[in-house]
């Protein structure tokens, strides 16, 4: 008998050590989508075009990757190329300002509000919804980070809340697909690129292996600590008062 399960251990194939092994999901960081504004440090860089979408893993980046290009010049009334995604976590907090007109962004402390309103020292303070999706077409191995707030991307971060919503009373809201444009926009402050999202039409044949790549990131996502998509709740832009 004893020899038996020797021979048996024997013919299992030998465990092999993989430095990767000791790496988890909460020491990788996840790249970023971006859109590139006029004053994006990669615009001024001359490294992606103004009105484009892009990829970038962290600040340190030399080399961002554009994944949707404006089609007109200097977006003119076209905008880029649709980019396909599916949320898969959300987390939210609120961005503004501060006295020296440097970007904050706060999203864990209970009390973010009450603090970002106090750092803006009057200037005004946004919702923020950064997402984590999937985008099947461009990385089937990593999800993204993906960030809306302000007036370039608040309104396209609540209708997406509501389409997030509407997409959960039929199956779950990470297998529902959504596309996202950059559009010129215009406000008292000048040109900027602005989000436009939708729900994406995908044909069955491209349905079935972008779920395969939502289904084997999920477990990746929440092993982070994301929030589920199911606990959105669509939020306001606040004017912070003077203090």
């Amino acid at each position: 008998m004893a020899s038996a399960v020797a021979n048996r251990e024997s013919n299992l194939p030998a465990q092999r050590y993989d430095a990767a092994d000791e790496i988890g999901a909460e020491d990788v960081p996840f790249p970023r989508m971006k859109f590139a504004q006029k004053h994006t440090d990669e615009v001024d860089a001359e490294l992606v075009e103004y009105g484009s979408i892009f990829t970038r893993i962290g600040q340190g980046d030399a080399e961002p990757s554009t994944i949707s290009n404006p089609t007109g010049k200097e977006m003119g009334t076209q905008s880029s190329p649709a980019v396909r995604f599916y949320v898969l976590g959300i987390r939210t907090g609120y961005s503004w300002r501060d006295e020296n007109d440097q970007f904050q962004r706060s999203q864990f402390p209970p009390d973010a509000l009450t603090v970002a309103r106090v750092q803006a020292a009057g200037n005004r303070v946004d919702k923020t919804y950064d997402y984590t999706v999937a985008l099947p077409q461009i990385d089937s191995e990593m999800p993204y980070r993906f960030l809306l707030t302000g007036a370039w991307g608040g309104p396209a971060a609540r209708l997406l809340n509501l389409m997030l919503k509407r997409a959960a009373q039929q199956g779950p809201s990470s297998e529902a697909a959504f596309e996202v444009v950059a559009e010129k926009g215009k406000n008292a402050k000048g040109m900027f690129s602005k989000a436009v999202v939708t729900r994406a039409k995908v044909p069955a044949r491209e349905t079935k292996k972008d779920l395969e790549v939502v289904r084997k990131l999920t477990d990746l996502v929440r092993g982070r600590g994301s929030a589920p998509v199911e606990e959105v709740v669509d939020g306001e832009v606040v004017d912070a008062p003077a203090v």
